[in-house]
């Protein structure tokens, strides 16, 4: 029996050794591009969402921020800012805002179709991305100032 007790101890000893590793371990998510365009189109619409409709610069300021914080969380991604810009493009043309009249809607468009180019997406894709069982692309076309057109510059 007296043999048994040091056995005992050694178990007692490395169990929450071995646990507590696992604890400690990272968890990693892989995110792909359809996770990122849609996490992008998310946080362009929930500025649509908590900003005056009636303000088009606490809109823009809203999208703005969401680029910084992103960026210093070290969570900023190509094919988040496309997901975000195609969404403030839309949300910007409900608004009234156009990239003639309102600068960051220019920055948001050019931005866009860079990012397309770069990484081939289309509207299409972000429709894929987002769920959208139907993807209207004349009405996509139209809600983002010609974006297609734009990104075959």
């Amino acid at each position: 029996m007296r043999a048994c007790v040091p056995c005992l101890l050694i178990i007692l000893c490395t169990a929450p050794v071995a646990a507590q590793s696992k604890l400690d371990a990272p968890v990693s998510r892989q995110p792909t591009v359809g996770s990122e365009i849609n996490r992008g189109q998310k946080a362009a619409f929930n500025c649509g969402m908590n900003t005056n409709v009636l303000s088009q610069t606490e809109f823009a300021d809203c999208v703005s921020n969401t680029v910084t914080i992103n960026r210093q969380r070290s969570t900023l991604s190509d094919p988040f800012e496309f997901g975000l810009y195609v969404r403030a493009l839309q949300i910007a043309n409900v608004r009234r805002m156009t990239p003639d009249t309102d600068g960051m809607v220019a920055v948001w468009h050019k931005r866009a179709a860079d990012i397309m180019r770069s990484k081939k997406l289309a509207l299409v894709d972000f429709c894929k991305a987002i769920g959208a069982g139907k993807c209207d692309l004349t009405q996509m076309q139209e809600q983002t100032f010609d974006l297609e057109a734009a990104r075959a510059k």
